[in-house]
């Protein structure tokens, strides 16, 4: 019983401490008048240790407290009820004033839990009859541990009001100092600091207001399970030690041992998983090894601090104090010197305390970052002022969220503008760009805004070129290069764009760009030339080789004659080969060769080159030896007409090398890499050796231009071999390294061009069965060998002149097999063949067979040959037996016709080569004398004829007809006429009217003035 009956005793507040009635396993009825005395126990103090009332030591169980308050009636008293261990219902005269959980009997039926830290209840009448039911089977002790308080309202109100405001202010300063780290760790990443002191202030705000009036559990309602509540408890407490010794160890490196830090941080994280795992009756325990640990920590870190501020470390003082402030809670704690209420303000101020000293010291830390960054910034704008100034670099920095842009004075130096010009009241930048090019940037600047790939950072955007609107009017080309400042959703904050004045670079590069083009054109025109130098070479070629082959099969020719025959159309055929391979060269240097590998028989190849060059061997005195003779053929991966044409080469240099009486000799060594050895005796100049292969390099050579090596090596590195040389004081040696051929089938060489001997020259033609064949050729020449070549029996030959008229011979008699030209005058080859596979599919004819020929034999006329609808495409010239050979392998079965494709591969028109001079006499075979006036007619009237299309502005006919004079021209000898017709030819489709003039009137004089012998 607590008597405050005396005068004023109830105009002040009352602990109620003392000795309270105690029945233990047992709830009393609250509504009793009186209740039996059986036992006492103290209040506050926890249970563990009481034997009253049959009570064994120990912390489980449950009981009731009763005290009697005994105060003059009339008089009214209110009551500060605290949280207890762990479950507790409190009744005032029989009715229930506070609950905190459930209590039981057993540990099932109990339900602990945790409210706020006092309830403040209404005021009862006196006296008073106090009866409290508690019980525990969740922590290490029970009992009444805290003490309510009594006395008027007006008194316990403000006081109650007071603390929760007080906690409230400590709450939201804790919870600032938490989210203040965090902030500062975002805006600077790099600092860890700032994040560990987050977590720390993070921990110790959890901390305090557990121990506090716990207002962030009160966010999840009036009640929380005592489990939840003491495990967040304990949680909070070992990580905030952890903690501060980490940010210790940040604030002041090198001052802290590792070893020891990680031993701390260790035995708090145990800590962390024992209350983890375990209950709150276990792990509650840990509050001895908690201490102790905590002593522990501060006493290593005062004294290391302690030691780091006699050094001087900055900031080391503030640490000490706070600590100071620590250890004064902690003291006052253990000892119980004052109240519960001011113990709990002054522990919650010092630990406050505490926490400001690291944020002191993260704050001063940070702006002294801040100072040093700020004056690093102030020099890097310097820097980046001069380097943009350095680079003659204009700024527009566009502020997107304002719609403000800002011109930087080169920019506005650029555009024309003083660099004090006022851009306030200016525009969208889009305005000053030249009309031509602003929807295009405009469009650009649209969609670099549209893009949120980048979200909370910088995305730099693809440069641009285009043209600025100068003050003058006049333009400027600038080269742009922008970078966009994106928010956390990707959208623009800010928009920097470079300038930089590439009028003149661009005026460079287009001029360079038109001598490159230049260069290209030049090459192509070279390659065209080149062309039709080796078209306009091959054609009379092939006559001279049929000339020879026919005269040759004359059953009247001597043998001696045909002898001499032969000796021509094999030099003819040799001198083909080289008007192939002219071009070939040109390829192979500029790295667009095709390389068709054969299965060349090299011991073939050699003793060939030997043959032909015997002649000059002998005359220099000189001899040519195999070594060693091979009986067995020995095959090479190459091409037969490169090896043929290198090997000549090396031989013939050899030969010129070799002093009269010496040998030169040749070795072929078989193997995986084939090698043929050509040595020579006698030493290389030493200043040429090192350029032996070089493009023009010659030395003591009458006539050398020094093509010979170079080409050769050329020829050897386009087959995957190579060209060596090696050179002594009395030997020179030539290695030509070649692929052996291996297990991949590869097709032989092309049949020699060896005319045959008079007896074998006729194939067999009485095996083919009658045809009727058309020959289609603008060549009269031409025209008259292949008459000769398609005998009578078996075959009945029409002729046409030109595409037009082999079109109107089908229509008239339907053709077993065409023979067609692919180049000639008015519809040419191509479009005749695919008008005779047109009418053949409309018609439902017999295919025909049709082998197209031209003189061209790469690979772009192969195939639109092939693809205009030919069966076959021969090179000419070609022999009657090559002829005849296709005709039967087609009349065997191998006539079918390709798939059609369009006839669109039309290469680009060859420009002329350089001008030849025109002669005032020109030369003409004695048997065409009579037929030369005539002709020159007829030319002339095509001069007229070429006058008039281009003054109509027909530009195809203009084409045509400069095609045709040309060909006739050729054929009778006048070459410079034939030049510029096709010339006129060449420049007909895209040349300017006045040039054209001026060639077509050029080509007028020389036909009336040029004089024919």
């Amino acid at each position: 019983m607590l008597d405050l009956s005396r005068p004023g005793a109830t105009s002040r507040l009352h602990s109620l401490r003392g000795e309270w009635i105690f029945d233990w396993q047992a709830f009393t009825n609250p509504t009793f008048d009186q209740v039996p005395l059986t036992a006492v126990a103290p209040v506050p103090s926890e249970w563990n240790a009481i034997t009253a009332d049959g009570k064994a030591p120990g912390p489980d169980g449950h009981a009731s407290y009763s005290l009697l308050v005994k105060c003059p009636a009339g008089e009214q008293l209110a009551l500060s009820v605290p949280a207890q261990r762990t479950a507790m219902r409190l009744f005032v005269n029989g009715r229930l004033v506070a609950a905190q959980g459930l209590p039981g009997a057993t540990p099932e039926t109990a339900r602990p839990a945790i409210g706020r830290r006092a309830v403040l209840t209404e005021p009862f009448a006196c006296p008073l009859r106090l009866t409290a039911h508690l019980s525990n089977y969740s922590h290490r002790s029970g009992g009444f541990i805290r003490t309510p308080v009594a006395g008027p309202i007006d008194e316990l109100a403000p006081r109650h009001q007071q603390r929760l405001a007080l906690d409230t202010i400590l709450l939201g300063a804790y919870l600032v100092l938490s989210i203040s780290g965090f902030i500062f760790f975002l805006a600077r990443r790099k600092e860890r600091v700032p994040l560990y002191f987050g977590l720390l202030a993070t921990a110790l705000t959890v901390y305090t207001d557990m121990n506090g009036d716990r207002l962030l559990l009160q966010l999840g309602g009036p009640d929380t399970g005592w489990e939840t509540f003491l495990r967040i408890e304990y949680f909070s407490w070992f990580a905030s030690m952890a903690l501060f010794v980490i940010v210790v160890q940040q604030l002041f490196p090198r001052t802290l041992r590792p070893g020891v830090v990680r031993l701390a941080t260790a035995a708090c994280a145990l800590a962390m998983v024992v209350v983890a795992l375990t209950p709150g009756r276990i792990y509650s325990h840990l509050v001895w090894y908690g201490q102790g640990v905590g002593m522990a920590i501060g006493a290593y870190v005062a004294v290391e601090i302690a030691r780091a501020a006699r050094q001087g470390r900055k900031d080391a003082g503030v640490i000490l104090v706070g600590m100071a402030f620590l250890l004064v809670a902690v003291t006052i704690n253990m000892l119980q010197a004052v109240d519960a209420r001011a113990q709990n303000s002054i522990t919650a101020f010092s630990l406050l305390a505490f926490m400001l000293s690291p944020a002191m010291v993260l704050l001063r830390r940070l702006a002294r970052a801040l100072n040093t960054e700020e004056q690093r910034s102030a020099e890097q704008r310097e820097k980046v002022d001069l380097l943009v100034r350095a680079t003659q670099a204009g700024i527009l920095d566009w502020d997107y969220t304002r719609n403000l842009a800002r011109y930087s004075p080169r920019l506005l130096e650029i555009m024309g503008y003083p660099q004090e010009t006022d851009t306030a009241n200016w525009g969208p930048i889009f305005e000053r760009i030249h009309p031509a090019d602003r929807d295009a940037v405009r469009d650009a600047y649209m969609n670099q805004l549209r893009d949120r790939s980048v979200r909370s950072g910088e995305m730099r955007h693809d440069p641009m070129e285009y043209r600025l609107l100068r003050r003058d009017g006049g333009v400027v080309w600038v080269h742009a290069e922008a970078i966009s400042l994106r928010d956390r959703d990707g959208r623009v904050l800010r928009y920097i764009c470079s300038y930089l004045d590439i009028t003149d670079h661009r005026a460079l590069a287009e001029g360079l760009q038109r001598q490159n083009a230049a260069l290209a054109e030049n090459a192509r025109l070279r390659e065209d030339v080149e062309r039709m130098s080796r078209h306009d070479l091959k054609t009379p070629l092939n006559s001279i080789i049929g000339v020879a082959r026919m005269l040759r099969e004359d059953a009247t020719m001597q043998p001696e004659h045909g002898e001499l025959l032969a000796i021509a159309e094999r030099a003819g055929y040799r001198m083909l080969e080289m008007v192939n391979l002219s071009l070939d060269l040109a390829r192979m240097e500029m790295g667009t060769y095709a390389f068709r590998p054969q299965a060349v028989n090299l011991v073939d190849v050699i003793r060939r080159v030997l043959l032909d060059l015997k002649g000059q061997a002998e005359a220099g005195r000189v001899q040519l030896r195999m070594e060693p003779e091979f009986t067995q053929p020995v095959y090479a991966r190459a091409e037969e007409l490169l090896c043929y044409s290198l090997l000549a080469n090396v031989v013939k240099n050899a030969i010129e090398a070799t002093p009269a009486g010496g040998v030169v000799r040749v070795t072929l060594e078989p193997g995986e890499r084939m090698r043929v050895r050509v040595r020579n005796p006698g030493a290389v100049d030493p200043e040429v050796a090192p350029r032996f292969f070089d493009k023009y390099a010659t030395a003591g050579k009458s006539g050398g231009i020094g093509l010979g090596t170079y080409s050769a090596r050329l020829m050897a590195r386009v087959q995957d071999g190579d060209l060596e040389m090696t050179t002594g004081e009395a030997t020179t040696v030539l290695t030509l390294t070649l692929r052996a051929l291996g297990s991949e089938q590869l097709p032989p060489p092309a049949a020699a061009h060896a005319p045959a001997s008079a007896a074998g020259a006729t194939p067999q033609v009485a095996a083919l069965a009658p045809r009727r064949v058309l020959v289609v050729d603008d060549d009269e020449y031409n025209i008259v060998l292949l008459l000769r070549y398609l005998p009578s029996p078996p075959f009945t030959v029409e002729t046409a002149a030109h595409g037009q008229a082999a079109v109107e011979a089908v229509a008239r008699q339907w053709p077993d097999i065409v023979v067609m030209d692919m180049e000639m005058p008015g519809m040419n080859g191509l479009e005749a063949v695919a008008r005779i596979r047109q009418r053949e599919r409309a018609e439902g004819r017999q295919p025909c067979v049709i082998v197209m020929m031209s003189s061209n034999d790469d690979t772009f006329s192969i195939r639109r040959g092939l693809a205009a609808g030919s069966n076959r495409f021969l090179t000419k010239p070609f022999t009657r037996e090559t002829l005849l050979a296709t005709f039967q392998e087609l009349d065997a079965g191998g006539g079918l016709v390709p798939t059609q494709v369009p006839l669109d591969l039309q290469e680009p028109p060859s420009a002329p080569p350089a001008e030849p001079a025109a002669p005032a006499k020109v030369r003409v075979d004695a048997q065409l004398l009579r037929e030369i006036p005539a002709f020159l007619e007829s030319r002339r009237r095509m001069v007229e004829v070429m006058a008039d299309a281009l003054a109509e502005g027909d530009r195809k006919q203009l084409h045509a007809v400069a095609h045709r004079a040309a060909g006739g021209l050729a054929l009778f000898g006048f070459h410079w006429a034939a030049w510029q017709s096709r010339r006129i030819s060449a420049r007909a489709a895209e040349g300017d009217a006045p040039s054209l003039w001026e060639e077509i009137e050029r080509l007028r004089q020389h036909l009336h003035s040029v004089e024919v012998t």
